[in-house]
């Protein structure tokens, strides 16, 4: 089984190193996601801990 979890503050390297993989970039090369802030956000529609 697969368990799925939100990402958190603590994923932040991870996400900006996929974000410079090559694939990722060459799908979107002007992508910015601005993790440090979209880590801290908690929109109604966005699932948080234990959903």
């Amino acid at each position: 089984m697969i368990r799925l979890r939100a990402a958190g503050p603590a994923d932040l390297t991870l996400l900006r190193r996929w974000d410079q993989a090559p694939q990722v970039r060459a799908a979107d090369p002007n992508d910015d996601w601005q993790w440090e802030t979209e880590l801290y956000r908690r929109p109604d529609w966005r699932p948080g801990e234990g959903a």
